[in-house]
């Protein structure tokens, strides 16, 4: 501003208070400026960051719908034979049981007979 252009009724000291005041108003201005134009930046540098993580985020969604899909394919896959290898883990368990019983029918048939023979004789 022109401060020259004031009345005259300020007096020197009032007119020199007024060209201190304006000194340090241009010194705000240029401080502001400065401020402002860091903020603009860091705004875009935020509004980038939110851009790069709400990609991740996507990407890293597509990532878990992707292996959930895999998953529940390979289950429904290998369920049909999950439950054969159960089943015939089941019957080798029965026929395991059913040998086991015979063999120590066997044995035990084959004590008695001794046992009859060692009495006869």
């Amino acid at each position: 501003p022109d401060l020259e252009a004031l009345p005259s009724c300020l007096g020197d000291g009032g007119l020199a208070s007024l060209h201190t005041i304006a000194k340090f108003g241009s010194a705000f201005d240029g401080t502001i400026g400065s401020i402002l134009q860091r903020l603009e930046a860091l705004e875009g540098r935020v509004a980038g960051a939110e851009t790069r993580i709400d990609a991740k985020i996507e990407e890293v969604n597509q990532k878990i719908d992707t292996l959930t899909h895999n998953i529940q394919g390979f289950a429904e896959d290998n369920a049909e034979a999950i439950a054969r290898e159960r089943e015939a883990l089941e019957k080798y368990k029965a026929d395991l049981k059913r040998k086991t019983k015979l063999s120590m029918e066997a044995v035990a048939n084959s004590r008695q007979g001794a046992a009859r023979a060692a009495r006869r004789a």
